[in-house]
């Protein structure tokens, strides 16, 4: 009787650290949305970095719930590869995890004092969304014949298909904001631009805006030692009803120049559609 209460008792303490274990291993696995991301490190310094060298940087990202969506990972840090990131990331979101780590690896692509963000948007009202400063020093090299990383104001010159619409120097401009009005398009509602500068591309929130406009942009890519940026945009104006817009934003390839806007309008025509968002107004300079 004796041998039999002990082992009686042996299973039932056995049986309560089986079910401890299997809560410690799902911990890590978020059952409300996040509502906010941390980063460790929240800023880093590549320091002194040669033209032709890599170096790469750990972080590791938390969140206090699970992140919803993963389509929004960019940087204006001019060489840095996010792969690693985007990955990771996207991990998070399909497992629903609160934690995760990647490296980021950069090469200098330009010379002169660096400055830019990675972005790591995924929740579109702003709460779980976090930029994480990112700093570097190429040294000049005469040799080089990289670009100097520019802290000019943008300069917004463009050319476009169709090659009819909207020539290099032809979009509307007030002051340092532009816009291009899908309703002088003459019915086209897809319009892909290509900037080639010193500047690069870039959306608010997101490379797919949901809603009244669809963008994608190509941040940059260095070709014949220039950068380019394309932006491939579409008016869906049978999704809405009435005035729309949208914009999103050129800048320096350093990050810190002031920039400028591109804005696009259009009328939506639905017949019995949501009203169209008319998001943004141009602004007065």
């Amino acid at each position: 009787m004796k041998k039999l209460i002990l082992l009686t008792l042996s299973l039932f303490i056995f049986g309560c650290g089986d079910n401890n274990n299997s809560s410690s291993s799902s911990s890590s696995t978020a059952t409300t949305p996040a509502s906010s991301l941390t980063a460790t490190p929240s800023s880093y310094d590549f320091g002194n970095v040669n033209v032709g060298e890599t170096k790469t940087a750990t972080f590791t990202i938390n969140s206090d719930g699970y992140i919803i969506s993963a389509n929004s990972i960019s940087t204006d840090f001019y060489g840095l590869d996010i792969t690693n990131a985007k990955t990771a990331i996207n991990e998070m979101y399909q497992n629903k995890t609160v934690s995760s780590t990647f490296t980021l690896s950069f090469t200098p692509m330009c010379i002169g004092s660096l400055s830019g963000e990675l972005r790591i948007y995924t929740d579109r009202t702003g709460n779980a969304n976090i930029d994480i400063p990112l700093t570097a020093t190429i040294a000049e090299d005469q040799a080089s014949s990289l670009l100097y990383c520019s802290g000019d104001n943008p300069k917004v010159s463009y050319t476009s298909i169709p090659a009819n619409v909207i020539k290099q120097g032809e979009i509307q401009g007030n002051g340092n904001n532009y816009y291009i009005n899908f309703a002088d398009l003459s019915g086209n509602n897809h319009v892909v631009i290509t900037s080639t500068s010193d500047t690069i591309m870039g959306t608010g929130l997101s490379t797919s805006l949901q809603g009244d406009f669809t963008v994608q942009v190509t941040p940059w890519t260095l070709e014949n030692n220039q950068v380019t940026s394309v932006a491939d945009i579409t008016f869906n104006s049978t999704e809405c009803s009435g005035p729309a817009s949208e914009r999103f934003y050129v800048y320096g390839i350093n990050g810190t120049a002031d920039a400028v806007y591109l804005y696009v309008f259009g009328e939506g025509t639905a017949a019995s559609g949501p009203a169209c968002r008319n998001k943004y107004q141009l602004a007065t300079p």
